[in-house]
């Protein structure tokens, strides 16, 4: 008997610990017994929504950008849903009182209400979970707090002729975000996500029993067969008063570390990408900077991400509604009137060796690089895309000639970040290479100092002639 006691303890306290682990859906479920002065007619407190963070190379990044939207209400309770407690005590779930609960989201100067909203999206770097790894820490998430407010003289009806009695009010919050706003931010659900959290409030009569109080909560999704939201299963297991969750996604340790698990929160997913020069060729010149512009492009509304050029200071990103943003600049100005041709002044400009790295771009960036030559010398560009020869404009960038790839590609490698790399070549020239370029000139003089020379005898030889 004593083992048992133990053996269930040890596991309702499991449950609880488990309420905040990742593999549970992103809305962390609770239960309280309120005591002492914590038991009166209004009572308040907060459930946290996650948003668990992944990078291909584990790198710190930024919040999505994403406002979700919640509503509460009461929910209609049919006549044979009951509760069960760990002494057999019986009670019926009674319909929720509408404006009873209210919610409040992280908008400063908010007030309480049925719809609210919370917002992510802080300008401050973040740890992320690796992508390619199968062990997942809960800590590297982003949160917000949804705050409830539960007034037990509206569920009395205090300023109402008739009055409610005591018991247990069901009510049900709901994450009303629309897909395309998750869409549009880069954040992935997953098909278990249960968009529902149900709310039991406990109430009893206060000591002049000429009102309730509360004195506990339970939130939960559904029971174990998934027939709650229908509202005609009783809720008798403890685990299910708790968390309503299945008893069996409900094991993870409590250190949060999930290895092979399926992670329910929501997820948002970031890649990166690295632009790398490099010259060769005994004539190619590896001081030089070259301009260079990367567009962004992912048909998402704002993305925050960060990007550093070799040597530079790390620069803050953003795609913009459009889910587009250009880096840099690799095309030049000409002057409609004296046609004078402008260099581009560009932000990004890298020499042999150097790379300018983006990272935390969301799930469908794609990029497109170009260069610009701003040397007299006529190069040959080679770009690769992870080591795969990438088709660009200009093979033969000439002075003031821009080199770009033909199409934009996807930024999605996952066990690293994907490295495009665009090597200028300038070979040795040959000597008589002098020779060939002055040759017609030389030539054609030659030749006219042989005519001259021929026509200067002849006209001897005439003249000797003559004079015979």
């Amino acid at each position: 008997m004593k083992n048992t006691i133990i053996k269930k303890a040890i596991a309702c306290m499991t449950s609880l610990m488990a309420v905040s682990a990742i593999a549970l859906p992103s809305l962390s479920a609770n239960a309280e017994t309120l005591t002492g002065n914590d038991i009166a007619a209004s009572h308040e407190f907060t459930i946290t929504k996650d948003i668990v963070l992944f990078n291909v190379d584990a790198s710190k990044i930024y919040e999505p950008n994403v406002e979700y939207s919640y509503s509460v209400g009461p929910v209609t309770v049919g006549d044979n849903v009951t509760i069960t407690d760990g002494n057999n005590n019986v009670v019926a779930v009674r319909s929720g009182i509408p404006n009873a609960v209210k919610i409040k989201g992280n908008l400063i100067g908010a007030d309480y209400d049925s719809i609210t909203t919370l917002t992510f999206g802080a300008d401050t770097k973040v740890n992320s979970n690796d992508e390619g790894s199968e062990v997942t820490t809960d800590s590297k998430h982003v949160d917000e707090n949804l705050n409830i407010k539960i007034d037990a003289d509206k569920i009395y009806g205090k300023d109402e002729e008739t009055h409610n009695p005591p018991g247990v009010y069901r009510y049900k919050i709901t994450d009303t975000t629309a897909s395309a706003t998750l869409t549009a931010a880069g954040i992935q659900r997953h098909e278990d996500y249960n968009e529902d959290i149900y709310l039991d409030v406990y109430t009893k009569y206060n000591s002049n029993k000429d009102g309730l109080v509360v004195y506990g909560y339970t939130l939960f999704r559904s029971t174990t067969t998934g027939t709650e939201t229908t509202n005609t299963t009783s809720i008798t297991t403890e685990s299910e008063k708790i968390t309503g969750y299945d008893v069996e996604s409900e094991t993870l340790p409590s250190s949060g570390v999930v290895s092979g698990g399926t992670i329910i929160s929501d997820q948002y997913h970031t890649y990166n990408v690295e632009i790398k020069k490099a010259v060769a060729g005994d004539l190619g010149d590896t001081a030089n900077e070259f301009p260079f512009q990367i567009e962004l492009s992912d048909g998402k509304a704002n993305a925050d991400f960060y990007w550093i050029q070799s040597g530079d200071t790390e620069k803050l990103g953003t795609l913009g509604n459009n889910g587009a943003l250009v880096l840099g600049s690799a095309n030049s100005a000409t002057d409609p009137v004296t046609s004078a041709v402008t260099p581009p002044s560009s932000t990004i400009n890298l020499k042999h060796g150097e790379s300018c790295t983006i990272t935390g771009l969301p799930t469908g960036t794609k990029v497109k690089v170009s260069e610009y030559n701003n040397t007299g010398d006529t190069y040959t560009v080679d770009v690769k895309k992870n080591n795969v020869a990438v088709a660009i404009s200009n093979e033969k960038m000439a002075k003031g000639v821009t080199a770009s790839m033909s199409e934009k590609a996807d930024v999605n490698k996952t066990e690293s970040g994907d490295v495009i790399i665009f090597t200028n070549t300038l070979s040795d020239i040959s000597v008589t290479g002098l020779f060939l370029n002055i040759a017609p000139f030389i030539f054609i003089t030659a030749a006219g100092v042989v005519l001259i020379t021929l026509f200067m005898r002849n006209k001897k030889k005439d003249n000797s002639d003559n004079m015979i």
